[in-house]
């Protein structure tokens, strides 16, 4: 059965596996970690072509990776990650965002995150 309404957000499913070594105890005090995640996007088919001006955009998956860590810099707890989204660089159009009838989603994303607590201390 159709639905009359569109922006109906599709199915989606998010999945993610994370891997914390058990090294020395300098590791182990940091909390090293390394995260592997995956997005995908179902076709959206619950809206009828005739009402929305475009048809849904097809399926995709993305894949993105992070590593992290907290540091110790001058007696300050420091978080510190690099994470890549989008890895593949796959070209997508996400059926949400309304810019999807004139462009493609932004590719690979590369991020760096610092992040300092301001009370906490070592």
């Amino acid at each position: 059965m159709k639905s009359n309404q569109i922006f109906i957000p599709p199915y989606r499913a998010d999945v993610a596996i994370v891997y914390k070594p058990d090294w020395k105890e300098w590791m182990s005090k940091n909390e090293v970690f390394v995260q592997l995640d995956g997005i995908f996007v179902a076709r959206q088919f619950r809206a009828p072509n005739e009402i929305d001006y475009a048809p849904a955009p097809p399926a995709y998956f993305l894949a993105n990776a992070e590593i992290g860590t907290n540091l110790p810099v001058a007696k300050q707890k420091m978080f510190i990650s690099l994470r890549v989204a989008n890895m593949f660089d796959e070209a997508y159009r996400d059926y949400m965002n309304r810019f999807r009838y004139f462009t493609d989603e932004p590719g690979r994303n590369i991020m760096l995150r610092i992040k300092i607590p301001i009370n906490e201390h070592i």
